[in-house]
């Protein structure tokens, strides 16, 4: 094989690899297959046209296509009702485990209590990343990477603290602890946990509204599901941001009328964490039911 040969022969097999990176191994040995034999004969054809060896090489790899492209549309057209299945599954999670957890069936209250923060954060991070690869695959769409990132930063520290309080303090972290962390009043531990964990709301809710304001970015209208989503995450968000306010109020200027916010803001937070994820299961069952939005290069 000569070193031109050589040359080209690895431009094509980095192509395959790229276009084909990521997906299961019966479906890779055909596409990769299939790739080659067009590049094949496109190179045939250009031979016969006259082109010289390294021209006809090159035209064939060039008529491949975009590689960025092809990888998105092969990914979305193999990995689709897999991936965003197990995403619509995960959506459900939060308002099944609520549903379960509050019936008092789950004893005692502190593995009730873990197993809620266990309810928020996995299936959420799950849920988010699937929507990261959603809006890649089908609207080359990555400008709602730091918005997510934002979002998981939030919801490590809203539910993870709730559960090291239990498993480390044979504590929960409640609304009344928060306060008297915030002025000074508790055991170094317990009062990091706390601060943490109102850190977490803000963060959490914050994040929600990145995210929602994200969506609206989005020329497409995302299954007929991004307004009423960007609604519901900014909603959750806002939810989130009263709740964390009341509970600084409260620590310094205790009243019943911030006391009912905050009791309100609570139940806003569940109601709309429930309605979010609901909207959120749609949108996943419309995904893998839906054709992409716009055409995609695949095997």
């Amino acid at each position: 094989m000569s070193t031109l040969e050589a040359q080209f022969d690895h431009e094509l097999t980095t192509w395959l690899d790229a276009a084909t990176r990521g997906l299961p191994a019966d479906v890779k040995v055909m596409a990769r297959a299939e790739f080659a034999a067009h590049y094949a004969d496109a190179f045939d054809d250009h031979m016969e046209q006259g082109l010289s060896a390294a021209e006809a090489q090159r035209e064939a790899l060039a008529e491949l296509g975009d590689v960025a492209e092809t990888a998105r549309g092969l990914q979305d057209t193999h990995l689709a009702e897999r991936r965003y299945g197990r995403a619509a599954a995960a959506s459900m999670v939060y308002p099944v485990a609520f549903l379960v957890l509050s019936s008092g069936m789950v004893q005692p209250w502190s593995v009730a209590d873990i197993l809620y923060s266990c309810a928020i954060l996995l299936p959420a991070l799950y849920v988010m990343r699937s929507l990261k690869a959603l809006l890649r695959l089908r609207y080359n769409f990555s400008n709602i990477n730091r918005s997510v990132s934002v979002f998981w930063l939030g919801t490590l520290l809203l539910t993870l603290p709730p559960a090291l309080s239990w498993l480390l303090l044979g504590e929960p972290v409640t609304s009344e602890a928060v306060r008297y962390s915030l002025t000074g009043v508790f055991n170094l531990p317990q009062g990091v946990l706390n601060i943490t964990y109102l850190i977490g709301v803000f963060v959490s809710g914050l994040g929600m509204i990145y995210v929602g304001d994200r969506l609206m970015h989005l020329k497409d209208g995302l299954y007929g599901l991004r307004t009423i989503l960007f609604g519901a995450l900014w909603l959750t968000g806002g939810a989130l941001l009263t709740l964390g306010s009341s509970y600084i109020v409260m620590a310094y200027n205790y009243s019943i009328t911030v006391d009912l916010i905050a009791s309100v803001a609570v139940v806003g937070v569940i109601f709309m964490y429930i309605v979010t994820n609901a909207l959120l299961t749609l949108l996943f069952f419309r995904a893998v039911y839906r054709k992409a939005p716009r055409p995609m290069q695949a095997a």
